[in-house]
């Protein structure tokens, strides 16, 4: 005869809501690949998207879209004879001069052979030279009148270039010389970003450029090219998104503090010295962190990824910082996010999320009212180190009423939950300690929606969880 699990039950009281002023909700469409990219253009009123995509619904649009407030519309007949490479379709929009730029891994745009870098006037699309003939492009950036394009290349309409070039408006040309190697040796440019009369650029460096600027960053002062501290090291180690904020330069990707780097995966640059920002973002299940974007809004810096915590706050993929310390964003998603934009009081993600806070979005969703309640509260930190040798078992996830914690073969000795503010919400007491094969149950019947952590303690350590109701 099989064994039969003791159910223990269990309530949890019951806690506001902590984002019942902000609503989500879709443009009720769906796509049938990735979006890299959202471009609110203040010169057009108009937001623009780009990615893998190539239907929006039934809809052909080839990788690029326009959204006017009402529909959305396709670029012309788009984007097309993508590289079978690593570069994406499309990945970034910029706007320089009088027309909006896009860059990626296609061959085309609007039946135009432009290799990987094209513009939109609003009704045609033209080339920039004749591009690359290589992987392509990652990012554009614009800045004293120069476009900037970083990627994987080592030549750009005809001219030598390591993965680093700019356009005049008329030419290409490459940028002060940058170390320029050739086949497996080239470098990868993901960002690009002026600070302090200076470009830096961040990615993945070679070996034979880091001798140089070691670290997979480095910054040109208009003469020469020069080092940033000692850059960031390790195997995981890459630069893939920088911004100004609080008058410091934010740089993040992934990069280990414990592999020697100034901090975990997100730091600030003063032109001369590394800082700390809280600790960065971590990981307690299985896969490598990573912040693939930021934006500063209303003083606030945006952070989307792969995390699940910053510094010791709760995280789900997005956090806040206000220049002091991490803020709480109580908004679960249950896969990565890649892209943040603002679109007057509303902010844009996209992603590879398919539910937020358990309910389904399609890769595209909205947050209105999201600058209110801004303020970060006091939190109690956790240890973002979580291991166990137990199995452990939490289910239904999401829940809506019960919850159910099982330990196979061992001994339970606590079960805490916490919401995303590091609040503990429940913990067990001693004589609630619960032996081999028990289930615990706990009453989410009366809580509100949101995301907590159930954290479960044995004999083989501590694990924590994600749960949302």
């Amino acid at each position: 005869m099989g064994k039969i699990p003791v159910i223990l039950f269990f309530s949890l009281s019951v806690i506001p809501g902590f984002h019942s002023a902000q609503t989500w909700s879709s443009f009720g469409i769906t796509f049938d690949w990735f979006v890299r990219d959202i471009y609110f253009d203040t010169a057009t009123s108009a937001l623009f998207i780009c990615g893998d995509f190539t239907k929006i619904d039934c809809v052909e649009v080839r990788g690029v879209a326009k959204f006017d407030g009402s529909d959305w519309t396709g670029l012309g007949t788009g984007l097309d004879d993508f590289h079978n490479g690593i570069v994406a379709p499309a990945e970034k929009f910029v706007r320089y001069g009088q027309k909006l730029i896009v860059c990626g891994g296609f061959t085309t745009a609007g039946g135009i052979k432009v290799n990987g870098i094209a513009s939109w006037d609003g009704q045609i699309w033209d080339s920039l030279g004749s591009g690359t003939e290589n992987n392509g492009f990652y990012t554009i950036y614009s800045h004293g009148g120069f476009l900037y394009a970083g990627g994987v290349f080592d030549s750009i309409d005809g001219i030598g270039a390591n993965s680093l070039a700019k356009w005049d408006g008329n030419i290409w040309d490459d940028v002060g010389g940058f170390p320029n190697h050739t086949g497996n040796d080239l470098n990868t440019i993901t960002a690009i970003c002026a600070f302090e009369n200076e470009l830096y650029v961040g990615g993945q460096f070679p070996s034979q450029s880091s001798s140089a600027f070691p670290g997979n960053i480095a910054r040109w002062d208009g003469i020469q090219w020069k080092s940033v501290g000692n850059g960031f090291t390790g195997g995981w180690s890459n630069v893939g998104a920088m911004t100004i904020y609080d008058e410091k330069l934010v740089i993040a990707g992934t990069f280990f503090q414990s592999d020697g780097n100034p901090g975990n995966h997100i730091v600030c640059w003063d032109g001369s010295n590394w800082n700390s920002m809280g600790g960065g973002v971590s990981k307690f299940g299985s896969g490598i962190p990573a912040v693939y974007e930021l934006l500063v809004k209303e003083g606030i810096l945006w952070v989307t990824g792969r995390f699940d915590m910053a510094g010791g706050l709760i995280a789900s993929n997005v956090a806040k910082w206000n220049g002091k310390e991490w803020c709480s964003f109580d908004h679960d998603f249950n896969k990565p996010g890649t892209v943040i934009e603002a679109w007057d009081s509303v902010m844009l993600f996209a992603g590879n999320f398919d539910t937020i806070n358990g309910l389904p979005f399609h890769k595209l969703a909205m947050l209105h009212n999201s600058f209110i309640d801004t303020a970060c509260i006091s939190q109690i930190a956790l240890d973002p180190i979580s291991r166990n040798s137990d199995p452990i078992s939490i289910f239904p996830n999401p829940v809506t009423e019960r919850l159910q914690i099982r330990a196979e073969n061992a001994t339970i000795e606590r079960v805490s939950i916490y919401d995303l503010h590091g609040r503990m919400l429940y913990n067990s007491r001693p004589n609630e300690k619960v032996t081999v094969e028990t289930d615990i149950e706990i009453d989410f019947s009366e809580n509100s929606n949101g995301v907590y952590v159930v954290e479960v303690e044995t004999r083989g350590g501590i694990s924590r969880t994600k749960v949302v109701k």
